[in-house]
């Protein structure tokens, strides 16, 4: 039966990309991008896209000659007609499609903020206002306590003992701990202590869950928890991409690069307070970064999907569009996704 199903694919194939096998080889534009498109110092070309064009080769029968482009140039270069496609993670949006063609999408990403690793101290200035609060609430209530107790207890005889004695009652009641070698003798006193309990359950509350809070997420130090803080932030980011067009319509303060590395070196180096590029690529540089030096944020926001950029009115289109679509129910795309991220899914 697989004998049979295989060659059921061949003679599909045979017939879906005739056409295309008449041109022996395909143009290719690039620019890195990682883990799209990696260019190692002799020039060896490594990468998702990579990878998937041979796929594709195999299954349009064609060969492939990468040509390295400017990012800024990279589709006005494809419209003259200088090569027949182009890789690199493109985003489709509508405005490129009206400039030239799009092979089905064949991944499916979203923007997301990659920051440095800074750790946020436990003990910050939350849990240090609390503190000082709690303080304040002591003293408070211990001359209240004192004022009202002061001729009926025997050990408050003067102002700073008995401030002292009031003050060591108000933490121990607050604490629910109550040794009992101090008790209110008044109805007033009474009531006090009562507000004492009440409050100091709170405060402890209060104090322990912002303290926890702090532990958890005391591994990334920023202030950009969503999209909407990126408003007047200094973020880097690829010009000519969506991202650039992304961070422009959520504010965020624009620092342009043309290469990725650029971007990182100005993180590194404090001079921006984050970088935003696709998903995938911040994800694949976080597991693969050993220095540990920077952290993907936990959200993703303007999703979008790459494709193969081609010439408009390419010949090669509707052909294309059949070999990743076989690619993708034969399970070739998954077994992409699964060597580049490590899940068949994203």
């Amino acid at each position: 039966m697989k004998t049979v199903g295989t060659l059921l694919v061949a003679l599909m194939i045979s017939l879906f990309f005739g056409g295309a096998a008449e041109a022996e080889t395909l143009t290719v534009g690039y620019t890195t991008y990682t883990p799209f498109v990696i260019e190692d110092k002799s020039g060896r070309l490594t990468g998702y896209d990579i990878d998937l064009l041979e796929q594709l080769g195999n299954y349009l029968g064609v060969d492939f000659e990468y040509v390295r482009v400017d990012r800024d140039k990279r589709f006005d270069r494809l419209i003259s007609g200088e090569f027949d496609m182009m890789i690199g993670g493109v985003s489709v949006t509508n405005g490129r499609e009206q400039r030239f063609d799009f092979s089905y999408p064949y991944f499916n990403a979203g923007l997301t903020v990659m920051v440095r690793n800074e750790k946020s101290p436990v003990l910050n200035w939350d849990v240090g206002r609390l503190v000082m609060y709690f303080v304040l609430y002591v003293i408070f209530m211990a001359h209240v306590f004192y004022l009202t107790e002061k001729r009926h207890q025997a050990n408050m005889g003067s102002y700073l003992r008995g401030t002292y004695e009031s003050s060591y009652f108000v933490l121990v009641t607050s604490a629910t701990v109550g040794y009992g070698d101090i008790t209110p003798k008044t109805a007033f006193g009474k009531f006090c202590t009562i507000i004492m309990m009440i409050t100091g359950i709170a405060f402890f509350t209060i104090m322990v869950g912002q303290i926890t809070s702090n532990i958890i997420n005391s591994d990334i130090n920023t202030t950009i928890h969503s999209a909407a803080d990126l408003k007047d932030q200094k973020i880097a980011t690829l010009a000519g991409t969506t991202s650039e067009a992304a961070l422009q319509k959520y504010g965020a303060d624009l620092v342009l690069v043309q290469e990725e590395a650029d971007a990182f070196d100005l993180l590194a180096t404090m001079q921006v307070d984050g970088v935003v590029f696709d998903a995938p690529g911040l994800l694949y540089k976080e597991m693969n970064d050993k220095t540990g030096r920077f952290a993907t944020l936990h959200f993703i926001f303007d999703k979008q999907y790459y494709g193969l950029a081609l010439k408009d009115e390419s010949p090669f289109t509707e052909d294309i569009n059949r070999a990743l679509l076989l690619m993708e129910e034969n399970g070739i795309t998954g077994g992409l996704n699964q060597k580049w991220f490590g899940r068949s899914e994203l």
